[in-house]
């Protein structure tokens, strides 16, 4: 930041309380208190007091990183200031004339191809202020150590909800994939997410049959708690939401339910240097994605569904996009199977040794071992230095190790 300049910063404030856990943000001043969703987008109401209580403000430079949010466009109109900066899908809009009629404001424009990932398009808007040798990478979160010292079978977390409608997988279709995970896999199974994410639960939870190892942690956690929780994962599984890329950035293996209303913009991850520590999440998508007539129907259309009829007015009903509501449990099923073959396989090139064929779960298992041994230590779930607890704990490790061999 340059001497003597201040740096404002303008989000929603889950956001912001999330970047305060994340890194030091002491050098900037948030002024986001007006920043709200509803549900279908951002409410008129809302974006007049965002744009009320910025208007007192004059602004040197003004930078966008999501331009396909309507409300930047707005703030860019309506506030003073000398530069704007914002990278732009190089397209021609077929709908949404108003939502995108503000863009011509902007004084520092990149047009980008459709599918460009989003880290790539940050880094075109950092090398525009001198930082060349820039290189992307998935942000690592350091492991936290929690209060409660809480034994825990290992398991799989499911994230239930999305903050859009437009991004909510149907609930028949989680109550399939938790009956069929709980047949298939010795793990049990944790749901995450908020508030909205409980109705999911009870409906899943009186439609399997194992009740005893499905667990509800919707809207029960600290955001530090919740990233330790998915960090114990042997994997994660969610639509298009946050949760998706806090797995990433604690290094447990994401499966993401996603549709294409923003073409390839967030997933899968393009970075430019790899972390170790961390974990690109694997995409399930409907198989005929690249043939859809609406593909990356909200860049064209500037909303959900555009570009079809059927699934528009689903959209605007407050329903899931079709290109979501089609991937059903068999697709994730298929996906992890095929994920677990993978890792078999790299298992076997690594170390040089046959691994065990006789449960897919089981080479998985072994392949996530040394991490799950660590963060047992690190997060105060299991203690493995003192003798007594290594008894008193050993059920779940015993459990565990009996899943390798």
């Amino acid at each position: 930041m340059n001497e003597g300049k201040k740096v404002y910063l303008l989000c929603s404030p889950t956001m912001w309380n999330i970047f305060q856990i994340l890194a030091d943000v002491s050098d900037f001043e948030y002024i986001g208190e007006n920043y709200r969703y509803s549900g279908n987008g951002t409410d008129f109401k809302n974006v007049y007091r965002t744009l009320k209580s910025l208007k007192q403000y004059e602004f040197e430079k003004v930078i966008v990183t999501l331009t396909n949010d309507p409300v930047a466009h707005y703030v860019v109109a309506s506030i003073p200031f000398n530069e704007s900066y914002g990278v732009f899908d190089d397209v021609k809009h077929i709908d949404g004339f108003f939502r995108y009629y503000f863009e011509r404001y902007y004084t520092k424009k990149v047009k980008v191809p459709v599918d460009m990932h989003e880290f790539q398009r940050l880094k075109m808007l950092i090398q525009l202020f001198g930082e060349k040798d820039y290189k992307t990478a998935i942000h690592y979160i350091q492991p936290q150590t929690l209060k409660t010292n809480t034994e825990r079978q290992p398991y799989i977390t499911i994230a239930m909800d999305s903050m859009c409608t437009q991004r909510r997988w149907k609930k028949e279709q989680y109550a399939l994939l938790v009956d069929n995970l709980l047949r298939s896999y010795p793990y049990d199974i944790y749901c995450t997410g908020g508030t909205l994410a409980n109705e999911v639960y009870h409906y899943c939870y009186e439609r399997i049959k194992d009740k005893n190892r499905f667990f509800n942690f919707a809207a029960t956690t600290t955001v530090i708690e919740w990233f330790e929780l998915i960090r114990g994962a042997v994997f994660h599984i969610g639509v298009d939401s946050g949760s998706i890329h806090v797995a990433a950035s604690v290094g447990t293996q994401a499966f993401c339910l996603v549709g294409v209303w923003d073409g390839k913009r967030a997933l899968p991850y393009v970075t430019d240097k790899e972390d170790k520590r961390t974990c690109s999440p694997v995409c399930v998508y409907r198989e005929d994605i690249n043939d859809l007539k609406c593909y990356a129907c909200k860049v064209y259309g500037g909303r959900y569904g555009v570009g079809n009829t059927i699934c528009y007015k689903t959209c605007q009903k407050g329903e899931a996009c079709l290109c979501l509501q089609r991937i059903t449990y068999l697709d994730v099923l298929n996906k992890i199977k095929n994920q677990i073959y993978e890792t078999e396989n790299q298992w076997k090139k690594n170390s040089g040794r046959n691994a065990t064929k006789r449960n897919l779960h089981r080479t998985y298992a072994r392949h996530n071992l040394k991490r799950y041994l660590y963060l047992t230590q690190k997060s105060g779930f299991v203690n493995t230095k003192s003798r007594k607890n290594v008894h008193k704990y050993s059920f779940s490790f015993y459990t565990y190790i009996t899943y390798l061999f």
